[in-house]
């Protein structure tokens, strides 16, 4: 069964903080964002008080992806690649 997708109409919904200051997602959010039991998410205070939430899928340490990252990383720790912010 595939989510709905959001809009700006239906992209609100509410919540109450719990004794432990928990929050459980309404399910049309979670839903749409494909969140699931174990998922991290991050929140952003912005500038004007708002607060962005975004779901993070942590990368399997035995993954292809793990490796290539930890190379990249050796890679920039060593000086031997340029990062993207550096180039003018």
């Amino acid at each position: 069964m595939t989510a709905p997708a959001l809009t700006l109409a239906s992209a609100a919904e509410d919540c109450m903080v719990g004794q432990r200051f928990t929050v459980t997602l309404p399910k049309l959010i979670r839903e749409s964002l494909g969140i699931e039991v174990g998922d991290y998410l991050r929140f952003e205070l912005g500038p004007e008080g708002n607060v962005a939430v975004r779901g993070m899928k942590l990368i399997p340490a035995n993954s292809g992806l793990a490796a290539l990252a930890d190379n990249r990383v050796r890679q920039i720790s060593k000086g031997d690649a340029t990062l993207l912010g550096d180039l003018k």
